[in-house]
């Protein structure tokens, strides 16, 4: 109960008081690798996923933990090592493709992370499409009359995405014009930063997180809007760009009522959740795809958002939708190559003193200093 309540201080001194009271007890000894992955207290997490591992040499679960621990202390080559065992072992693992991916990203092995990549898509591909589409994708019979909006969620005080929706607002005038940018944000955010927003043009949604801790999800609700013609989906702490706009126009010519980009190593996932886009005429309810998808009980600890698309979306529109793609390919999907530039879609933009040095440069003010 600690655990789940995030307790992880508390939980960690009880545990500890129970292993050492009753070395073997194998179970509070998980729990306690529990507390202090989720901690990010890796060395003692490790110590314990190898001494469960020896005590327990058949325990799938527990390879990928100690595998897991490596990647997060940056030993990737004992985690590709590690990983490659685990796959003689058990056969394709979607965690593990992805951990060797990222491994050997990290390593320069790049070849590799694409090969392993390439897999992992092509196992969440196969999981998606073996899910019933609740409702059949309706075929747009003309060009949307809606508005255009770009969606953002927003919450918290963290500067790099409330500056990040600041910044974005003023750029979306040059980069996007014709488009508005909505923001769907809650109580936490900075007074000053809402109030930018609104005085300078942006349509602010407050609505109540129907989904704990997932606030990502409620960019998503544009698509329920039948007021919108297009819209893409974006995040605050990456920028609109240029480069962007022009593939979101070779979208709107294709004519397909859904957009994709995948344009890094490391985007495998079917959709990811800040570079997509569509139109809301398609007959899809996304507010019914979240309620499926948190019914069925969400089986991942992060990334719920691209989790929920790629299992309850991408099955609807993967013939519909034209994807931007720059190392990956799926058989009967639309895909165009992207061309190798400096960068990616979707990057976050973390260093705050180039944040900062980037909201002068825009004219924008500055928060109070509790929110810079």
């Amino acid at each position: 109960m600690l655990l789940r309540a995030g307790r992880n201080d508390e939980a960690i001194v009880r545990l500890c008081a129970i292993t050492v009271s009753d070395p073997d007890d194998l179970v509070a000894r998980e729990l306690l690798f529990d507390a202090f992955f989720q901690k990010r207290c890796w060395e003692p997490a490790l110590a314990l996923a190898e001494e469960l591992s020896r005590r327990q040499p058949d325990n799938a679960r527990l390879e990928k933990s100690r595998i897991a621990t490596l990647t997060n202390m940056r030993r990737y080559d004992e985690t590709i090592a590690e990983a490659t065992r685990y796959l003689a072992r058990h056969g394709d693992d979607l965690t593990i493709l992805d951990t060797l991916k990222v491994a050997s990203f990290y390593t320069g092995k790049i070849d590799d992370a694409i090969r392993h990549g390439q897999r992992a898509l092509d196992l969440r591909d196969a999981e998606a499409c073996r899910n019933p589409p609740p409702f059949p994708l309706r075929e747009p019979a003309s060009p949307p009359a809606g508005a255009n909006v770009i969606s953002f969620s927003l919450w918290g005080t963290a500067p790099f995405y409330c500056y990040g929706a600041m910044i974005n607002l003023v750029l979306s005038r040059t980069v996007y014009p014709g488009w508005s940018c909505r923001f769907y944000v809650d109580g936490s955010v900075p007074p000053a930063c809402v109030a930018f927003l609104r005085d300078n043009g942006a349509d602010v949604r407050k609505i109540e997180d129907e989904y704990p801790r997932v606030g990502l999800f409620q960019r998503f609700l544009v698509m329920n809007d039948r007021t919108v013609g297009r819209f893409l989906v974006r995040d605050c702490d990456s920028r609109l760009s240029t480069a962007e706009a022009e593939l979101v126009q070779q979208w709107i010519e294709s004519g397909y009522p859904f957009h994709v980009v995948r344009d890094h190593v490391l985007h495998n996932e079917l959709m990811i959740g800040c570079t997509w886009a569509g139109r809301t005429d398609c007959g899809l309810d996304m507010v019914e795809l979240m309620r499926r998808y948190f019914t069925q009980g969400p089986t991942a600890k992060y990334g719920h958002d691209q989790r929920m698309l790629g299992l309850m979306l991408w099955p609807l529109i993967r013939n519909r939708c034209l994807v931007h793609d720059r190392h990956y390919r799926l058989p009967g999907v639309h895909s165009r190559p992207l061309a190798a530039r400096k960068g990616h879609f979707g990057a976050g933009h973390q260093n705050l003193a180039a944040v900062l040095a980037e909201v002068d440069r825009l004219g924008i003010p500055r928060l109070s200093p509790d929110h810079s």
